[in-house]
């Protein structure tokens, strides 16, 4: 079955079920729910101009919430001019009346109105469209990862399987919720905007453990390494994070200086505004959540067991030559898994040690790592010194030229720390090299700045797609709150 088989496949069960959902609702649910004020005294009486076409079948006190629901039921079709009239002490008092229509299949309309949805159904059929859209992307997810699970795209495939699944989780909780009432087909309107804005309230106390997480993190990164901009990125991202979740709670208060928000179109300025920053904050957290998840599962990935060469990425050496921490986790990590492959299936790996000499280095990086290698017990015919290269790109593609001119079938691993891994695998694939990487271990401080540097990237190198889904979420809450403000919904 073809791609757009399978696509046009998919469109059509999902259609086909909406249009049967539809079609029983229309034949089984005709009833519409009013929800009235109540203090709980006198008798409620339902007075309708005309009979047989509606019938009250069910009045209810809430006394929790202080309010009374009145279940009505479509008889025939027709017009029908509805008031529920209190009888106390003698006296009879109007407090609600509307126009309804009774159409086709005895449902029932507000007349004047846009319409309503069973919420139920309406909100399964939301679920069903939600895990549709999951399940096609994750489908582009695994035929991207097959060709290398280093790519961007996936940090940006799995962030949009967040967000759909927050979609999916606040309609089912709704659903529970709500159980089966009938509501207006603007509420579903309110709801969709409602859940992005609902999920970045409920994260925001971890938004802001998060935000000073990041200060404290760069603090000691900048202590450490000194000041840089990339090691500012932590307490820039953490007052981006904080800043629009503050904004996001105060613009009602903040717009109320300057306009009206109690009139229609301040209202609706207001609802828009706070409903554009949640979602793209939202969006962005999704995002966040993905990139987490893509470096994590990069780190812990175990390269198949039949490797012909390891290449262990250099970094910065000791003043005696020597290599620091992080080069040493780098070479621990390559000698375990050539101990691991050995042991299980008697194959030996040629370690590959790459780094040139800065120019406050005593001794090139691959030097470095190959007189370690050998205290290790690695012969000397086991090691290539690639000492030219000053970035991890030069790393992959001088190392890579090395083995070429050795084996041109050489299977590939490298060995990098741990937070490196996915963007030294996105740099190996966009020269054409195969490569399955490995990681290790490293100080927290390190971790988080570079999981930001990760998020940064993302962003940059995925910008249109990025921009083209930010497009399309303002263009829906657009078109959402604007029929909401031409019905005088708001």
């Amino acid at each position: 079955m073809t791609k757009a088989v399978r696509s046009a496949t998919l469109s059509i069960l999902f259609f086909a079920l909406l249009i049967i959902a539809n079609i029983l609702i229309l034949r089984i649910d005709h009833r519409w729910i009013l929800y009235l004020s109540d203090n709980g005294e006198g008798e409620t009486e339902i007075v309708m101009d005309k009979e047989g076409i509606i019938e009250a079948e069910r009045i209810l006190r809430d006394e929790k919430k202080g309010r009374m629901i009145v279940t009505l039921k479509g008889l025939n079709k027709g017009n029908v001019h509805i008031s529920v009239v209190l009888k106390e002490n003698g006296r009879s008092e109007e407090i609600g009346s509307d126009d309804f229509v009774v159409g086709r299949f005895n449902m029932i309309f507000r007349e004047n109105a846009p319409g309503f949805l069973d919420v139920h159904i309406l909100k399964l059929e939301l679920i069903l469209l939600y895990l549709l859209l999951i399940v096609r992307v994750f489908r582009i997810l695994k035929r991207e990862a097959k060709e290398t699970m280093y790519s961007y795209r996936l940090v940006t495939y799995v962030g949009i399987i967040l967000l759909l699944g927050v979609n999916i989780l606040g309609w089912t909780a709704d659903v529970i919720r709500d159980g089966a009432e009938n509501i207006y087909l603007y509420h579903v309107m309110y709801d969709t905007i409602d859940l992005f804005m609902r999920f970045s309230l409920i994260i925001s106390p971890l938004v802001f453990l998060l935000a000073l997480f990041l200060f404290i993190d760069s603090m000691v990164l900048i202590k450490k390494e000194g000041k840089s901009f990339t090691n500012t990125l932590g307490i820039l991202l953490g007052l981006f994070l904080a800043g629009m979740t503050i904004i996001g709670v105060s613009l009602y208060g903040i717009l109320d200086r300057f306009m009206d928000v109690h009139s229609l179109t301040g209202h609706y300025i207001s609802m828009f505004g706070e409903s554009l920053i949640y979602t793209v904050l939202a969006y962005f957290e999704c995002m966040m959540l993905g990139t987490v998840i893509c470096c994590k599962h990069a780190e812990r990935h175990v390269p198949p067991l039949d490797r012909d060469y390891l290449i262990i990425l250099g970094c910065s050496i000791r003043k005696d030559g020597t290599p620091t921490p992080l080069l040493r986790g780098r070479a621990d990590r390559a000698l375990w898994f050539a101990d691991k492959q050995k042991k299980e299936t008697g194959k030996d790996v040629c370690f590959v040690a790459s780094g040139g000499q800065g120019t406050d280095e005593v001794v090139s990086e691959a030097e470095a790592l190959g007189n370690y290698l050998v205290t290790k017990g690695v012969p000397k015919d086991k090691i290539i010194l690639e000492d030219r290269s000053t970035t991890t790109r030069e790393n992959m593609e001088f190392s890579n030229a090395l083995i070429k001119e050795r084996n041109k079938d050489a299977k590939i691993a490298f060995s990098t720390t741990g937070y490196h891994v996915f963007r030294s695998g996105n740099i190996a694939h966009s020269l054409g090299i195969t490569a399955s990487g490995m990681g290790s271990r490293t100080k927290w401080y390190f971790y988080t700045n570079a999981l930001i540097r990760e998020f940064l990237a993302n962003l940059n190198i995925e910008r249109k797609k990025h921009l083209t889904n930010i497009a399309v979420i303002f263009i829906v809450l657009s078109v959402l709150m604007q029929l909401s403000y031409m019905f005088d919904l708001i």
